[in-house]
């Protein structure tokens, strides 16, 4: 074997090695976290399986020496839709039942009922050969299902988000779609100039995607609290803790005329806003709006979105915030957050932390965890420890 066939075939087995310990892992901790943790366990676990036992088998062979095989365009077609199961979940858990997994899947069974109606597909050996025959239908016709095939990851936009009920918000939905998107092209590369190199790099993409998904899914990612996920229709953002509403004790005050912070004397208390003595008509605008509405819950609120609601533009808006003694824009909506989360301890120091992390805005563990430490020099544990026992 050549360089890059070693290489390829040190890839397939660490890939084997790690897609199996992140299934693993997976199951390990899947108490912890919802159905799209199951899912994410199996595919890994079916990848980890498929390469190990390509390893271990008899006729163990690390390429066909062929450009673009019909049992190879079948099997890729699978396993980028069976991939797809688990950001369906995230974007919207519940979602996905057995006609819509049908419809799902349907482009691999039409697949799989042309080609058992052309039994007979010219072998290709190189791209010279393919492009020499290119117009032969079982050849065009191939050419075709792998052109579509990096497309097919873009469905993740046209899923129904709901940002109340979902702990992805749409940079995680371009982020996932982007990475997918990356295997399928890898995969089309390699489909078409049949190359150990292209291969190795395939697979190894393939491994590293697997392990940072993992490592969010683990680590980073908010699950769905139990009655988000069971709301049937709507898209207002389910209440709290209705008895927040009711509580007197202060949360971190974003006004910009109060010199006042959030109250719990067991930890550090925020640093108030800076207070203007001359008003200025967009900030009472842009507070009542933040008030009234409470957008900040939104975890895809943008700049511009606030822009345009306040007949302004980004510029000016963000200029204005600072003037206030923020830093930028995501510090100013987080600050709310956090205000709301400490409002929500403070009548209740029992609470769940991930959860009310969910409800006020935050998508992220770690983005959640450093502004509450930035804004209370202290992390929530220690937070709910510290105060006072309701009965």
């Amino acid at each position: 074997m050549g360089i890059a066939e070693n290489i390829l075939d040190l890839v397939l087995r660490l890939t084997s090695f790690g897609t199996l310990l992140c299934a693993l892992l997976l199951y390990l901790r899947r108490g912890c976290g919802d159905q799209s943790r199951v899912l994410l366990m199996l595919v890994c676990a079916v990848t980890g399986l498929m390469f190990l036992l390509r390893i271990m088998g008899e006729n163990y062979e690390l390429l066909q020496r062929a450009v673009l095989p019909a049992s190879n365009l079948k099997g890729g077609l699978l396993l980028i839709l069976f991939y797809l199961l688990y950001p369906i979940e995230v974007i919207r858990p519940g979602w996905l039942d057995f006609k819509r997994a049908l419809v799902l899947f349907s482009p691999w069974i039409l697949l799989e009922v042309l080609f058992a109606c052309v039994p007979d597909f010219r072998p290709l050996t190189s791209f010279p050969e393919l492009i020499q025959h290119a117009g032969e239908f079982n050849v065009w016709m191939r050419l075709l299902v792998l052109a579509l095939i990096p497309f097919i990851n873009f469905i993740l936009f046209y899923i129904p988000h709901s940002w109340a009920r979902s702990s992805a918000d749409n940079r995680w939905i371009r982020w996932y779609t982007c990475g997918s998107c990356g295997i399928a092209v890898l995969y089309t590369l390699f489909m078409l100039t049949g190359s150990a190199a292209v291969s190795a790099v395939h697979v190894a993409y393939c491994l590293l995607f697997g392990l940072v998904v993992t490592y969010q899914e683990l680590f980073l990612r908010m699950r769905v609290p139990v009655e988000a996920a069971e709301e049937e229709t709507e898209e207002e953002l389910p209440q709290a803790a209705p008895a927040a509403q009711e509580t007197t004790a202060p949360a971190l005050d974003t006004s910009p005329t109060s010199g006042c912070n959030p109250a719990s004397a067991a930890a550090k208390k925020p640093a108030a806003p800076l207070c203007l003595t001359q008003p200025n008509p967009l900030w009472n605008a842009l507070m009542r709006l933040m008030d009234e509405e409470e957008l900040w819950r939104n975890p895809d609120l943008k700049l511009e979105t606030l822009a345009v609601r306040l007949d302004s533009n980004r510029t000016t808006l963000a200029q204005m915030i600072r003037q206030h003694g923020y830093e930028d824009y995501r510090h100013f909506i987080n600050r709310h957050r956090i205000g709301e989360f400490l409002k929500i301890a403070e009548n209740d120091p029992r609470i769940s932390i991930q959860d009310t992390f969910f409800r006020v805005g935050f998508r992220s563990k770690n983005t959640a965890l450093r502004y509450f430490h930035k804004e209370t020099g202290t992390t929530p544990s220690d937070y709910l420890l510290r105060l006072p026992k309701r009965k």
